[in-house]
């Protein structure tokens, strides 16, 4: 049985099918004090989250209230049904009982609505409770119901991953319309109503594994984050151009106009590299800015490759510029998987099957200097998001 996550704090969640360490040993989440330099989370995992007794992974969480919500490709929690979607007690890890909506389709991420006792979920859904729907969905917090005024575009293919900012909800994934309307991965709609917006219109084009006898994925995003102000978007996932723009794995985006555009100063090359293409299509999976938007930190697999990103968590400064930007600062897991990223305060924390970090001379094994940091579970190295069904 995979047990589900535990909050770390309010302020930060690691995303992922994996144990998060709770606050103490001893204390609840709600009990400890946020993390500081001086006092981090213990590295014991929870034992109060209830556990996935059938499916596969949790690939996002919600805090609304009192309560946790997880999102992903299960259909039973701890022995109960639940179809791509579950609620539970943050303190007590108690699954609730009322909150049990029938989803068809794959649940890929959740975040909380525009309402307090509301939060979207999105992915492949085609239904919830029998309303027919594309691929995301408003829904009270409480019962699971669909809010009826949230009436979104039809999108032609999946949503990976979505951000509410103010009036604006973006979403990310491997669409190319919206509303019959072009939108190459990325798109906004109105938080409340959700008809389709120009708040956001950068495309995402071609893929960044550039042998297509290899393997090839869908192009679009995989995740993304807003900083909390609004003004800064940071995008990653299988594309080589924004906007035609050459933005390899990772583009930023400012917000702050009538509509969005591409940095033109914000460049990197270090997520070029081909990395084990012969098996993977892109290998940046997750993003996550610090609280105060001033860093973002990406997340990436691809196997051990020396001299590249693959297998690394990187920090990048929001405000630098330039046309061949290097990250602040590398950790190396040294041939392992990084899926899932959050950024607090005081810490990064990040989610995935790694063994070791600070492990750039490793190669499958500990290099020197190498810091144990096992993530392994699952123990098999998987797509972060199943293919669209």
């Amino acid at each position: 049985m995979k047990r589900l996550i535990g909050t770390l704090t309010s302020t930060a969640t690691i995303l992922g099918a994996l144990v998060i360490a709770s606050p103490t040993a001893t204390a609840t989440p709600d009990a400890a004090p946020p993390p500081t330099p001086r006092a981090m989370p213990s590295e014991i995992p929870s034992v109060t989250t209830p556990g996935i007794t059938t499916g596969t992974k949790v690939l996002g969480f919600a805090e609304v209230g009192d309560k946790v919500y997880a999102a992903g490709t299960f259909t039973a929690v701890g022995g109960q049904v639940r179809t791509g979607i579950a609620a539970f007690n943050r303190t007590t890890g108690a699954l609730d009982p009322t909150f049990n909506p029938t989803v068809v389709g794959n649940v890929y991420a959740v975040t909380p609505g525009p309402t307090a006792s509301t939060l979207y979920i999105a992915g492949t859904l085609r239904s919830v409770n029998g309303v027919s729907l594309s691929r995301v969905a408003l829904v009270d917090a409480t019962t699971g119901a669909v809010v009826p005024g949230f009436k979104p575009p039809s999108f032609n293919d999946g949503i990976n991953d979505l951000k509410l900012r103010g009036t604006n909800l973006y979403v990310g994934g491997t669409f190319t319309t919206a509303g019959g309307q072009p939108r190459l991965g990325l798109a906004s709609l109105n938080a409340t109503t959700g008809a389709l917006t120009s708040a956001l219109t950068v495309g995402l084009t071609e893929h960044h594994n550039t042998n297509s006898s290899l393997a090839q994925k869908a192009v679009g995003a995989v995740s993304l984050d807003v900083t909390k102000d609004g003004t800064r978007m940071v995008v990653v996932g299988n594309f080589r151009k924004a906007n035609g723009l050459d933005r390899d794995q990772v583009v930023q985006i400012d917000l702050t106009g009538a509509s969005s555009s591409v940095r033109a100063d914000w460049h990197t090359s270090r997520y070029t590299p081909l990395c084990f293409n012969w098996s993977v299509d892109h290998y940046v999976r997750a993003v996550s800015f610090s609280p105060d938007g001033s860093y973002f930190v990406v997340g990436a697999n691809g196997g051990p490759n020396p001299g590249t990103l693959c297998d690394t968590a990187a920090k990048w400064w929001t405000n630098a510029s330039g046309s061949n930007l290097e990250p602040a600062w590398i950790s190396h897991s040294g041939g392992d998987t990084i899926w899932a990223v959050a950024v607090a305060e005081h810490a990064v924390y990040i989610g995935g099957h790694m063994r070791w970090m600070n492990n750039p001379a490793g190669r499958d094994s500990a290099g020197a200097g190498a810091v144990p940091r096992s993530g392994r579970w699952p123990t098999t190295c998987r797509s972060p998001r199943p293919s669209p069904s």
